[in-house]
């Protein structure tokens, strides 16, 4: 179990400051959209989507982390 918290943790670490980086991508397209409908749009999307995607990775990590400690629960 250990080592699966290892890999996630190699793995969620970097995926999570690239979703940060992409929340603040999205928030200097906002404020520079300067009323601009197009780019208002473009950048609600952004944001909207990197939302979802840290939403998906967490409920996806705890799904995991479940069936896991099911399975482990079963085996002892």
């Amino acid at each position: 179990m250990e080592g699966f918290n290892f890999i996630y943790a190699f793995i969620a670490a970097p995926f999570y400051l690239v979703a940060v980086l992409v929340m603040i991508w999205g928030g200097i397209v906002l404020m520079t959209s300067a009323g601009n409908p197009e780019r208002l749009t473009h950048a609600k999307r952004i944001i909207f989507y990197d939302i979802v995607g840290i939403i998906v990775a967490t409920a996806s990590w705890q799904m995991v982390s479940l069936t896991t400690s099911f399975v482990s629960s079963l085996i002892q």
